[in-house]
């Protein structure tokens, strides 16, 4: 993984998402058909509550190839609802589920708190 993206997570994880938001942006300049750095993007930005950039690189992710990545598509539904487009929201986070199989439990969990309840853990 090249060292910007790397460079990213360590911001995230000390709380930092505006130098993580530039080592992402230096990423994506030198990958740009990766869709991990508009995935990290988009959370970044949800986190920071710009949700309208995080609707954008979410869906740009999913454009890249993480049709099937969970984050992304997370992020996406979660950026729509925050812009109060629960209805398209949920219709896209539902479109996902479906082409991810009937086994997909951390997507009903997603499901369940898009709508607004909480989604029980897991009690094994």
């Amino acid at each position: 993984m090249h060292t910007a993206y790397n460079l990213a997570v360590c911001y995230i994880v000390t709380e930092k998402p505006n130098k993580a938001e530039i080592e992402i942006a230096e990423f994506i300049d030198c990958d740009p058909t990766s869709a991990d750095g508009p995935c990290l993007l988009s959370t970044i930005q949800l986190n920071s509550e710009n949700f309208h950039s995080a609707e954008k690189n979410a869906q740009r992710a999913i454009e890249l190839g993480c049709d099937k990545c969970i984050v992304a598509n997370k992020n996406l539904a979660f950026a729509l609802k925050a812009q109060g487009k629960l209805a398209e929201a949920t219709e896209h986070f539902i479109k996902y589920m479906n082409a991810s199989g009937p086994s997909c439990i951390s997507g009903h969990k997603v499901l369940i708190e898009l709508l607004g309840g909480e989604a029980a853990d897991d009690q094994t």
